[in-house]
């Protein structure tokens, strides 16, 4: 909650991420006041592919936004302005165009802000991971090369040269 009497100005943040839209409250000194975040859904209809629904998006947005104002207490009217989070493709490519630069630049300072640094734990639990992965490839690649092994010698016995 913020202190009674402080009327801001304050900005609010957004930030999408592959599960949930983050809404944040920062005074103009770049404190941050509160941090609010509403899930949605992200719908895989085939292997390798994933969809989310923009009106999940929309909704998520509304909700964490009612979620940090009603946190703080803060009227929207104190809120003086709004910043996002925006990945495009091409400003990849392009990292020092000032356009770029101005789009990006909210998102940034938000990942700065709430992205912490992974922990030995966290190391840890990734490289298991990662070896688990490459274990299983190796297993499947062996299975498809002992399959189309069997399947080669099968049409050999099969063919009329064989008989």
């Amino acid at each position: 909650m913020v202190a009674p009497g402080y009327e801001g100005p304050f900005v609010m943040g957004f930030d999408y991420g592959t599960e949930s839209c983050r809404a944040a409250i920062f005074d103009l000194a770049g404190h941050p006041i509160a941090f609010a975040a509403t899930p949605y859904k992200t719908h895989h209809p085939r292997p390798g592919q994933a969809e989310q629904s923009p009106a999940d998006w929309w909704n998520a947005l509304v909700a964490s936004t009612r979620k940090v104002l009603d946190e703080t207490g803060i009227p929207a009217r104190h809120i003086a302005g709004i910043s996002y989070e925006i990945t495009v493709k091409w400003a990849g490519s392009h990292p020092e165009n000032p356009l770029v630069k101005v789009i990006l630049w909210p998102g940034m300072q938000m990942q700065y802000l709430t992205t912490n640094e992974p922990d030995d734990s966290m190391i840890e639990c990734a490289i298991a991971a990662m070896q688990r992965v490459l274990e299983r490839e190796e297993a499947e690649g062996e299975r498809a090369r002992a399959e189309a092994a069997d399947d080669a010698e099968a049409a050999a016995d099969t063919s009329p040269a064989a008989a």
